[in-house]
């Protein structure tokens, strides 16, 4: 999105012309930093999820409750930061991809954060 779209047809001086250009130069470096750094951060929680799933669902592990909830949590939390990558690229998609994509991404949000809610609650019933 550029600041200069909206300002085109009026009438600016070179000085406020060149500040636009740079603002917007600026906001286009800051935006593929905080992508890298989305993507770093997704890729390590990728693998601390399933490093969590494969230590969770051991034998000996297995058949507990805890183990239930917290595999449950992973996959949640999973789903929500696959569900986050086609935002990384900031493609404008169909309307309907886009709402069904945010939908999803709430409905894990909010099913991950009910399962922590869940392990609070059985910690102390065990």
């Amino acid at each position: 999105m550029s600041i200069l779209n909206h300002t085109a047809n009026s009438s600016l001086s070179p000085l406020d012309a060149w500040f636009l250009k740079e603002v917007n130069s600026y906001f286009k470096k800051v935006n593929f930093y905080f992508t890298f750094v989305q993507a770093f951060i997704l890729i390590i929680a990728l693998i601390g999820n399933t490093l969590a799933l494969i230590v969770i669902n051991r034998k000996s592990l297995r058949n507990t409750s805890s183990a239930v909830f917290i595999t449950y949590m992973a996959i949640f939390d999973s789903a929500v930061l696959i569900l986050h990558v086609p935002s990384l690229f900031r493609y404008r998609w169909f309307t309907f991809l886009h709402c069904a994509l945010t939908f999803l991404r709430d409905l894990f949000t909010f099913c991950a954060n009910w399962v922590l809610v869940i392990i609070t609650i059985g910690i102390d019933n065990e």
